[in-house]
């Protein structure tokens, strides 16, 4: 069970649990958040088309935003079996099932924009 830390802020919560793990999916930071996570917003990639969830908060949308930004984190699209394993489903029709990974710098997909930068 993944819990927040009442000496840490949500963007504190947020960056400590994605540098904790190989990856984390958006259902972990939603079980991490908890109801601070919920809202109406809905977080987006690239030219705001690509949808990543829906129901968050907008407050930990400019949490997630802010890390990648300031290359804290950087993102992957995942297989949709992280969610299924995950226990979760965005409540939206299209979507991309993506991963967060700490650091600006890829070391596992050199696939990935960001493999060798940082």
């Amino acid at each position: 069970m993944i819990t927040r830390n009442p000496e840490y802020t949500l963007a504190e919560d947020v960056e400590n649990l994605i540098r904790s793990k190989t990856y984390v999916s958006m259902i972990d930071i939603m079980n991490l958040a908890g109801d601070e996570g919920m809202g109406e917003g809905r977080m987006t990639i690239g030219d705001d088309n690509v949808a990543v969830w829906a129901d968050i908060s907008e407050e930990l949308v400019n949490v997630i935003t802010s890390l990648r930004v300031n290359k804290s984190i950087h993102i992957h699209e995942a297989d949709p079996l992280v969610y299924v394993m995950d226990g979760g489903w965005p409540n939206m029709p299209n979507w991309i099932p993506v991963i967060f990974q700490p650091g600006f710098r890829c070391t596992t997909d050199p696939q990935c924009p960001n493999w060798g930068r940082g």
